[in-house]
């Protein structure tokens, strides 16, 4: 008789409050959605993961480790989850950590992140027009991503396209280490001379980038930046996991997982 195990993964945080209400959130819903089936936490960063395994004694398991204990205690059905925003360098660690035990599983089912295509695009952009659906149309929402050096980081302005055709040509997406950086979004502020920008972290927790890069003191923050250009700007430092309709994508990830 098959056992089946789920495997919740995320990137990781070292910021415990953020941890409890973006991490813990996702992992909680996923063991509340497969009632009956024991949840598996996973991390990709190997930074992180050694940073609080020095500073606070706290080990979390990669995915292969996860796996390891997974076999252990018999379980050959399994579903993992990822809490990532693209397709890219961490989701693909995560692939090629499944990719080379698949044989020992009956089955190992993965969804996929929360961009990943066409469709994605469409109900990500209803998604944050759901969450910021307070922005006025005399005002701009600056969704601020991590950014990649993977090819996937055109998801960016691919969802931001996708907003902009659904009647939110308010809506700019810009990232910390990607193609879109804060000065693009600051000149298309300047088309645009809202009455104030909303500045908003478009990643699943609010961590070292959200309370740093994006929303801190420093002259080259986006925060700072923005105000410098003369714009009225509030801070919204929500990570992306605090928001059901988030989580709820998940959920429907993990639904949707396929065979790898």
């Amino acid at each position: 008789m098959s056992k089946k195990a789920i495997i919740a993964v995320s990137f990781g945080t070292s910021y415990e409050e953020t941890r409890k209400l973006t991490i813990e959130r996702f992992e909680n819903a996923i063991e509340e959605h497969f009632k009956g089936s024991p949840v598996y936490r996973a991390w990709t960063s190997g930074i992180i993961m050694k940073k609080i395994l020095k500073r606070d004694g706290l080990k979390v398991d990669n995915v292969s480790e996860a796996l390891e204990k997974i076999k252990a205690e018999g379980y050959d059905e399994i579903i993992v989850q990822p809490s990532h925003i693209l397709e890219g360098i961490e989701y693909e660690k995560i692939v090629a950590q499944l990719n080379a035990v698949k044989k020992d599983f009956k089955s190992i089912r993965l969804g996929n992140a929360m961009l990943h295509d066409d469709a994605s695009y469409a109900e990500i952009s209803d998604v944050i027009a759901d969450i910021f659906s307070f922005v006025s149309d005399e005002e701009a929402l600056v969704l601020i991503g991590h950014g990649s050096s993977h090819e996937t980081d055109s998801s960016y302005e691919e969802l931001e396209a996708v907003m902009h055709a659904s009647g939110h040509e308010n809506y700019i997406v810009g990232t910390i280490e990607g193609e879109l950086d804060i000065k693009r979004a600051i000149s298309k502020l300047k088309e645009l001379r809202p009455s104030k920008v909303i500045l908003a972290p478009f990643l699943i927790v609010a961590g070292d980038h959200a309370l740093n890069d994006i929303g801190g003191d420093e002259e080259d923050s986006c925060i700072n930046m923005l105000k410098d250009a003369g714009f009225d700007v509030e801070c919204i430092l929500k990570g992306l996991g605090e928001y059901e309709q988030v989580i709820d994508v998940f959920l429907r990830r993990a639904d949707e997982a396929k065979e790898i």
